[in-house]
C-alpha cells in the first residue's frame, strides 16, 4: 500500500466535510440524533429544545422552525468526523460527492 493511502472496512465511509443540509426534515434530525448517539432527551438539551418538540419533528408532526434548523446547522457543523460519517451512513449519502438536501431519495442525484 502506498504512503498516505486510506483503506476503509466495508460500511464505513470517510467524512471529508461536514455535509449541508439544505432543509431538515424528520429524517435528517433522527439521523443526527442517532449519529451523536443520544437519547431524544439529551438531545434535545444540547439543542435547547424539549424532547416532545423533537419526537414531533421526528415524527412530521411538526414542522422545522427557523431556530430549529439553525440549532440542527450547527450541532451537524460542531460534529467531530465519526459523527458526520455515521450521519451521512444513516442519511443514504455515504460516498454521495454531493451535498445532502438534494436528494429527493437515498442515492437520488438531481
Amino acid at each position: 500500500m502506498a504512503a498516505g493511502t486510506k483503506t476503509s472496512l466495508p460500511g464505513t465511509v470517510e467524512a471529508a466535510a461536514v455535509p449541508v443540509v439544505a432543509a431538515w426534515t424528520g429524517r435528517e434530525v433522527a439521523s443526527l440524533r442517532l449519529a451523536y448517539r443520544m437519547s431524544k432527551r439529551e438531545f434535545a438539551e444540547r439543542l435547547g429544545m424539549t424532547h416532545r418538540v423533537v419526537a414531533l419533528w421526528e415524527n412530521q408532526e411538526r414542522p422545522i422552525s427557523p431556530v430549529g434548523q439553525q440549532a440542527l446547522d450547527t450541532m451537524l457543523d460542531r460534529a467531530d468526523r465519526q459523527t458526520v460519517a455515521r450521519f451521512l451512513l444513516a442519511t443514504g449519502q455515504a460516498g454521495c460527492p454531493c451535498r445532502i438536501g438534494h436528494h429527493r431519495l437515498p442515492g437520488e442525484h438531481t
